[in-house]
Formats: C-alpha cells, structure tokens, sequence
C-alpha cells in the first residue's frame, strides 16, 4: 500500500504505477488529457499490453467531446465514452481509478495537468487481489455496458450508485474532511450536523448555494475553512476518522446516489500518518469561513 499526495509528489509515482502492468491495464476516468499519462499508455501498448480507458466525454456538461476523444484516439488507445447509464443529463462517469496485472490505484485525481501542478490530491496504490479483481469487473461491466449493482464488493471499497449510506457511515466517526463541494444530499448533511466539532476544508470559489450550507452547518458546531484558490485548489474527497477514506465522491445526492464513483478506505498507520500531516498543514493555510 502507498499514498501519493498531490502536488507534492509530482506525476512521477502516478507514471511509475502505470508502467508496471505486464498483461493489461483498464483506467477509467473523468478527464483524461495529460501528455505524460497518455505517452505512458501509449508505450504499454506498443509492449503489447491490453490497454483500455473509459471517460466520461463531457465534463461539467458539455456536449463537444472531440477534443479529449481526438487526444487518446491520436495516442492510439483503445477507449470508450462512459456507458449510456453514467451518460445523462447531470450524472457523470466522475471516477479516477486504474487496475492492471500488478496494481490498482484508487483516488481523487483525473489524469490532467491540474491534479499534478495545482490541486490537492490523494491517491491509493495497492497490490491488494480482491480490490484488483473488483475493480476489473467494475471496469469491464462499464466498457460492455452491463449492470454490475448486485456484485459484491470488498468492504474496504466505496462504489456509486449506492454510496451514500457508505459516506454518512464515515462521516458518523470522522475527525476532519476534505472536500471539493459540500453538494445537496440531505443524508450527508444531517451526518455532519451530528458530527460537531469536526473539521473540514473546502476550495474558496464554492457556489453561493454551498456557502449557505456551510454557514449552517458551521451554527451546528462544524469548523469549517476555505483553502485560497490561488494558493492550492482543494479538490481532493478525503474523510479522516478511525479509518481514512479516499475516492471520487463529492457530497452530492446525484454523485452517491446516480454517479459512476469509486472509492477506498484503508487504516495503514503510515499512510494515515500522511494524511493527517497533510490536513493540519492545509488547516493552518485555510480561512475561518
């Protein structure tokens, strides 16, 4: 097991996890247009490897997708537009994860410049088998477009749709939060609403919509800061309590409840000892909301 915490880290261990797949490696992706990551799976496909990546096609809603499909199509990449189910208006293939032969990696980051140069980011490596297997199937159900809901799941994985009672769970024990939005599920919000005192830390440039929850929550007893835009974008879903999760869920009823999301949650005292060294350094570079 291995995190990677971005931007400090650089692209460098996210490229070495890539390059280590012998027989496939099946990614999937929000975004994906990183000059780097899409060399790399171009020089695995040129080793013969089974190389495949889904992504969603338009991110925060748009309808011209040429763009990004002409990138990979130009790497030679066998790829696929995210099954018709994640393709709906408002709901998304919002993941970011990719398992091969010999790894998984699980976390919050696309495959862009941003989540390597300017974001906060976390990612989890691991060699672990029944995560690999699960992921594999995931993937491969949404590359054949066919309903996996009823597989069952290692314990430690957090998978939309079906996420929320997952994520309130988490948030039942978290000590402090990161997260891009604080989003409309009412689940999650009653959650934080009984979890006083706990910290969180989200991007300045939220919606006007998400600062009046916020501003409620914060009368509930939750402390709350907002990390300077220019100074790190907090795009990491990161919950911190007796265990650590990380993934691609936001706190939004259509990402737990409709998205195609993935997510880990993992107790490695080292890892967890990173996280929390992270946090704290992010609180003291935050404002009080």
């Amino acid at each position: 097991m291995k995190i990677i915490v971005e931007p400090d880290d650089g692209i460098r261990p996210f490229l070495d996890a890539i390059k280590r797949a012998r027989k496939f490696l099946y990614a999937n992706f929000y975004l994906i247009d990183n000059k780097d990551i899409l060399e790399a799976l171009q020089d695995l496909k040129k080793r013969k490897v089974d190389v495949r990546v889904i992504y969603d096609g338009r991110p925060y809603g748009e309808t011209n997708t040429s763009g990004e499909s002409d990138s990979i199509r130009n790497y030679g990449i066998n790829f696929k537009r995210a099954p018709e189910r994640f393709d709906e208006p408002g709901v998304f293939d919002h993941a970011k994860y990719f398992v091969s032969d010999r790894i998984a990696l699980i976390g919050t980051a696309n495959a862009s410049d941003a989540s390597f140069q300017k974001n906060r980011e976390y990612m989890y490596i691991t060699r672990d088998k029944h995560i690999r297997k699960t992921l594999k199937a995931i993937f491969l159900a949404d590359w054949n477009n066919t309903d996996d809901s009823k597989a069952r799941r290692p314990r430690d994985m957090v998978v939309s749709p079906g996420s929320e009672k997952a994520i309130c769970a988490l948030i039942s024990k978290a000590r402090f939060i990161e997260t891009e939005e604080m989003g409309d599920d009412p689940a999650v919000l009653d959650a934080l609403k009984k979890r006083r005192r706990v910290k969180m830390i989200l991007p300045s440039s939220v919606t006007t919509e998400d600062k009046q929850r916020l501003m409620m929550l914060s009368r509930s007893g939750v402390r709350i800061r907002l990390m300077p835009v220019n100074y790190l974008y907090m795009h990491a879903k990161m919950i911190y309590g007796d265990r650590v999760f990380i993934g691609s869920e936001n706190f939004s009823a259509t990402s737990l409840n409709r998205n195609r999301e993935v997510g880990i949650v993992f107790d490695g005292f080292f890892a967890k000892m990173r996280i929390r060294r992270t946090f704290r350094q992010d609180w003291r570079r935050s404002t009080k909301i």
